[in-house]
């Protein structure tokens, strides 16, 4: 994916500069400094970002970059564009409360919770409950056990890395991610297999590249559920 971004980047640079030469040598007559034009440099870096991290960060800056791209060639005014940015965050905010699990969490200080983390009891097994909405969420084992894990993730980026975890028996990953970005660690000596229902989206299983199955080791059950969202495993 990184090597995806960078040819992006490149390719894109590159043709930014042959169009510079034909303009001002007369073979065309586009306008590269045309109204709008910085917006490129917030739009190329996100959608860079966006292929190697999809993440709310990356969604947001292409988002903003193409409304101000949009305004600046006067197809919107500035009392339109805050009209649809109230209207963006209400159609967010509502796909947030369908896709979670449980339509977040209030707490006493009335406030909404971004991110939570917490431990179930479940057929005899500890289950980490991740969850992460509009934020960021980074859950790392080291020298514990790891007996099994729900992920929910919408709107933000969520990391679990389990390169230094323990593990004593085969355990299930459930995923459920919705616009967000999900990255599972695992350690080299497991076996990864993955199982996904995806709507524009999907699992990349990198352990393919430096994995073979190995008999006796344990395996990692991954089952996710995508909706305009990925899910990397590494």
């Amino acid at each position: 994916m990184k090597k995806l971004a960078k040819l992006f980047l490149g390719f894109t640079i590159a043709a930014i500069g042959v169009l510079w030469i034909l303009n001002v040598t007369g073979v065309i007559g586009f306008d590269i400094f045309f109204r709008g034009w910085w917006t490129l440099l917030i739009i190329l870096p996100c959608t860079a970002h966006m292929i190697t991290h999809p993440n709310w960060g990356s969604f947001s800056g292409i988002a903003i970059g193409a409304v101000l791209l949009l305004q600046a060639q006067g197809y919107i005014d500035w009392s339109m564009f805050w009209k649809l940015c109230l209207a963006v965050i209400f159609i967010m905010f509502g796909i947030v409360l369908v896709f979670s699990k449980d339509g977040g969490h209030w707490h006493g200080s009335n406030k909404y919770s971004r991110g939570e983390c917490a431990t179930v009891s479940r057929e005899g097994k500890n289950i980490l409950k991740i969850s992460t909405a509009f934020g960021e969420q980074n859950r790392r084992l080291d020298a514990e056990e790891f007996e099994g894990a729900d992920i929910d993730a919408a709107f933000g980026s969520l990391r679990l890395d389990l390169r230094e975890a323990i593990f004593t028996d085969d355990v299930q990953v459930n995923v459920k991610a919705s616009f967000a970005g999900v990255g599972i660690y695992v350690p080299k000596d497991v076996n990864v297999e993955v199982r996904s229902s995806s709507f524009f989206g999907g699992v990349d299983n990198r352990t393919k590249e430096h994995l073979c199955q190995q008999a006796g080791s344990h395996t990692i059950f991954i089952n996710a559920e995508c909706s305009f969202a990925g899910v990397e495993v590494r």
